[in-house]
């Protein structure tokens, strides 16, 4: 009877399924890795996106709130441009007309306001010691060469009183009268340029 003899190792169970593990566990980690790092470069190639959005938005807005940022510049420059043309209108017109309507006052005559809306209309508030001054200024500004359409368009009493009188209450108490008239400057009337005035007819 022959006998067999088997020189090769025997292979160990135990350590066929311990390395069967451990290649599968590294299979499990090496797919788990590859899926982290492509999700994650996923997730950072969409946050350069936001990003990018995100600037060229904000670029877009900076823009528009330049562009809208210079139109009220230019805005507040014409307006201001206006008004200082206009005011330098006025202010050519205001000399003459108010040296004249200082000529027409009476002795006890004086300006308490001044107003001219546009070049050609005047309103003006003075005051006087009595109402007979002020008919007597409206009648003295209707035979003006410069005016016309003057009116009286209100007239308030008012009284004045002194420290000495308020106290005493002895004194004759001397009424005021403030009268405010509406006038035009005729269109015939223009200003010359050295601020004197001349009539076309």
């Amino acid at each position: 009877m022959l006998a067999e003899i088997n020189l090769l190792p025997r292979r160990d169970r135990k350590n066929q399924a311990k390395r069967a593990i451990i290649l599968l566990i590294a299979m499990i980690t090496l797919i788990t890795s590859l899926l982290f790092f492509f999700q994650t470069r996923s997730i950072l190639q969409e946050n350069e996106q936001v990003t990018s959005k995100n600037r060229t938005l904000q670029g877009q807005l900076e823009e528009k709130l330049a562009n809208q940022n210079e139109l009220k510049q230019n805005s507040s420059v014409e307006i201001l441009q206006s008004a200082v043309n206009f005011a330098d209108a006025i202010s050519k017109d205001v000399l003459p007309y108010l040296e004249e309507l200082v000529a027409l006052l009476p002795e006890r005559g004086f300006f308490i306001n001044y107003e001219q809306a546009d070049p050609r209309s005047i309103k003006v508030v003075i005051q006087f010691d009595s109402n007979r001054e002020a008919a007597f200024y409206l009648a003295r500004l209707k035979e003006s060469p410069t005016f016309v359409n003057v009116f009286l368009s209100e007239l308030n009493s008012q009284i004045e009183l002194d420290e000495e009188q308020a106290l005493e209450a002895t004194e004759k108490i001397v009424p005021r009268v403030l009268a405010t008239y509406e006038l035009e400057v005729k269109s015939t009337v223009r200003i010359i340029e050295n601020g004197g005035e001349n009539n076309e007819d």
